[in-house]
């Protein structure tokens, strides 16, 4: 149970990132001091959730590519594409497989994925 300082969906949120980077530095998510230093440079915009992006696929999917699988032939793709002002930075940048990212044309990829899944996307 979440202590009484989360007191909304968005801090849940933090909370869950707050617990990801004390695992990741190795003090274990039921270090609280920690943890809640965490959130709290969440909350306050100090340190980005997606800053720790990488961390989370590369523990769930040690050797692979998390949106395409592979481990070979891989290109970098933007999240937003440059067309649509996405940032050339290392945020807006994930690895998928050359020939994913040929298949998926001009959409963006989470776009893409939906349609892949059979969701209908919505823009």
């Amino acid at each position: 149970m979440p202590p009484a300082v989360v007191k909304s969906v968005k801090d849940l949120i933090y909370w869950q990132y707050a617990k990801i980077i004390a695992q990741s530095a190795g003090l274990g998510k039921k270090d609280y001091g920690f943890v809640m230093n965490k959130f709290m440079q969440l909350k306050q915009g100090e340190i980005f959730w997606n800053e720790i992006r990488e961390y989370i696929k590369e523990k769930e999917y040690p050797n692979e590519r998390i949106f395409c699988r592979a481990n070979a032939d891989l290109t970098l793709e933007h999240l937003l594409p440059q067309k649509y002002h996405g940032p050339n930075t290392e945020k807006n940048l994930v690895w998928i497989c050359k020939s994913y990212n040929s298949s998926k044309g001009a959409r963006r990829l989470y776009e893409y994925f939906a349609i892949q899944a059979g969701v209908e996307a919505l823009m």
